[in-house]
């Protein structure tokens, strides 16, 4: 699930992506317990297909039919398993750039079971970025549009949170302290700010940080990212 804060209204809207089966359910036959309807609606735990012809009494393993509760669900949007990182951006974190260019505080946020596909959606792969890359790609293109009337500079800070403990992914120390500043309020002591130039070196920056995450195999997950990662971009701007 992706949650995003889209307009300087303060408005907060709930997104859904369903992922495909892994290897592993698809190996197991596994029955899927979402289904999606259409863009805003799904069904979670629908009722089990009837099977019909020579396999309608073959269940797997002799379990009994269940009847699913089929439960209806609304969000703001629902995305399916075919869904690509630009679909998921597209309808969610590119609508967010034009409060954040006028100087509002948004937020986006991934929440999920683990295996879910939290760090693919946000982070994807170097053939696949996430939409942490392709915002921040979409709003290098808007500053470099707006440069004869504004000057923009960003600032980002990667961390993360394990164990009750923080860690600069960017500039890996020790664990990081939580301390109030009179001037700017909680803030995290020593942790490092970059000003990459372009979207490509912050994809390296990304890059670079996610290595350095900490990660455990699960059953759910063989490359599960076991922290809570928090990408923060700050910005300042002059009018020319």
């Amino acid at each position: 699930m992706v949650s995003v804060l889209p307009t300087e209204e303060g408005n907060v809207a709930v997104v859904v992506r369903v992922r495909p089966q892994n290897h592993q359910e698809r190996e197991g036959c596994r029955h899927a317990v979402v289904q999606v309807i259409d863009d805003t609606m799904l069904v979670f735990d629908p009722e089990e297909p009837r099977l019909s012809g020579v396999f309608a009494g073959f269940r797997g393993h002799d379990a009994p039919k269940r009847k699913g509760k089929d439960l209806k669900f609304v969000f703001d949007q629902v995305f399916g398993e075919s869904a690509t990182q630009e679909d998921v951006f597209q309808h969610t974190t590119k609508e967010i750039l034009d409060g954040v260019l006028n100087g509002y505080n948004c937020s986006v946020f991934a929440y999920g079971a683990t295996g879910a596909g939290k760090t693919y959606t946000m982070l994807g792969s170097e053939r696949s970025p996430g939409i942490m890359f392709l915002t921040m790609v979409e709003l290098y293109k808007r500053i470099e549009a707006m440069k004869e009337e504004k000057s923009c500079e960003v600032l980002i800070s990667y961390q993360e949170v394990y164990n009750e403990q923080i860690h600069d992914l960017l500039e890996p120390k020790g664990p990081l302290a939580i301390r109030e500043d009179p001037e700017k309020g909680v803030v995290v002591q020593g942790l490092s700010f970059h000003q990459p130039k372009s979207a490509q070196q912050l994809l390296e920056m990304l890059a670079s940080g996610n290595r350095n995450r900490t990660q455990h195999p699960t059953d759910a997950n063989a490359t599960s990212s076991r922290s809570h990662a928090v990408f923060q971009a700050s910005g300042s701007s002059d009018i020319c």
